[in-house]
């Protein structure tokens, strides 16, 4: 019985947080891997179809086929999983535009349910979106490796606020811009970016580092915090599976994000990380941690506590390879309502800290909470 991971675009980074990375631990867990192209010919697809054996598995990574395809799909003798961890769904355009992309990739979304056994999604958000799908649903959150350079806090000034990621996704990190701003002008700072582009914000001092595979966890090992901000009232945030801040948290960087899509579920505020809402929330948070070293180096290394305990590619790879086990077992095949333990305990708590409902702010009572925990006298929780 082997597994057929089969990605969307090659240069995609989930294809390699999702897929590459985690097959040694699935091939642990008993699958034989292969990792390859999406069939999107005719010729693709003879070939594809003729590596297949009745018990196979194929997870498909984010792809939203047409009509054809999706038929194809259907006629296959094995079990299909849907894999994504993003709002493929909907997409980030707005207007005219956005209705219709929005129209068509929702559309190829849901043909892909219909021929699927078993969804795997990032987030309980993404998770609630697989009405339709005659199978069990698991929340399988993106792995981030353990093993990686620890935080390494600045000697003295600048500070580092650091951001890693995709130059497409600069614009969230814009709109934090007024409150870096604000701090820039009250203590030494720099914003630290790594990313294939660099970014200019007005009154902001930045140091670009060009982003490669290799010196990424390097990189983000010398910030003093690292951000992750999103738009709150975008469903494309919903989506958003707190990538970022489970790289700053593996390397014990504490980390501020905003409070929607799955950061929420993520980062216990005041305990493990921060959360903010508004640029007031941001400005808060950033100077309480720039202030306190120990405030710094107790939201880290909680931090990494919360990565150790089930966020590693060891802990995905085992969640992922018993989910796709129950997929392909009898009781698998003949379910169409199977849901995870993880998937109702991740629902509630993300309806639980929907952003809509006004909670999870990094009010300065929250701070000051972190910092009683923080001193000498103080006592931690988990």
């Amino acid at each position: 019985m082997t597994l057929h991971l089969v990605y969307e675009k090659a240069w995609v980074p989930s294809t390699r947080i999702r897929l590459r990375r985690l097959t040694p631990r699935l091939e642990t867990n008993g699958w034989p891997c292969r990792v390859v192209d999406y069939p999107a010919t005719a010729a693709q697809r003879r070939r594809f179809a003729a590596t297949l054996d009745v018990g196979d598995v194929v997870l498909v990574h984010r792809a939203r086929p047409t009509r054809r395809e999706a038929r194809w799909w259907r006629g296959l003798p094995v079990r299909i999983v849907y894999d994504f961890d993003d709002a493929i769904m909907i997409g980030q355009r707005s207007g005219l535009r956005g209705f219709v992309e929005r129209r068509r990739r929702g559309s190829g979304f849901r043909r892909m349910l219909h021929v699927s056994h078993g969804a795997s999604c990032g987030n309980a958000f993404l998770a609630e979106q697989c009405t339709g799908l005659d199978g069990p649903v698991a929340i399988v959150p993106s792995a981030v490796c353990a093993d990686v350079p620890r935080a390494r806090p600045s000697e003295g000034p600048p500070l580092r606020i650091g951001w890693v990621g995709r130059g497409s996704n600069l614009g969230a990190l814009s709109e934090i811009g007024p409150a870096l701003a604000s701090i820039a002008k009250r203590r030494e700072v720099e914003l630290v970016v790594v990313s294939d582009r660099s970014l200019d914000l007005p009154g902001v001092p930045i140091r670009w580092r060009p982003w490669t595979l290799e010196s990424e966890a390097a990189e983000v090992a010398r910030f003093d915090v690292g951000v992750m901000p999103l738009p709150l009232d975008s469903p494309w945030s919903r989506g958003k599976c707190a990538y970022k801040l489970l790289q700053y948290m593996a390397a014990g960087v504490p980390a501020v994000g905003s409070a929607v899509g799955m950061n929420p579920e993520l980062i216990r505020d005041g305990r493990n990380g921060l959360l903010a809402r508004t640029l007031d929330d941001w400005e808060g948070a950033l100077l309480a941690l720039l202030d306190d070293p120990g405030l710094r180096r107790r939201l880290g290394d909680a931090g990494r506590e919360t990565v150790l305990e089930g966020y590693t590619v060891e802990a995905v790879g085992d969640q992922l390879a018993a989910f796709l086990r129950a997929v392909s077992s009898p009781e698998g095949r003949s379910s169409g309502s199977m849901r995870s333990s993880a998937d109702s305990t991740s629902k509630s708590e993300a309806r639980a800290f929907n952003p809509s409902d006004g909670g999870g702010s990094a009010s300065s009572a929250r701070i000051a909470r972190a910092r009683a925990e923080a001193s000498p006298t103080g006592t931690s929780g988990p």
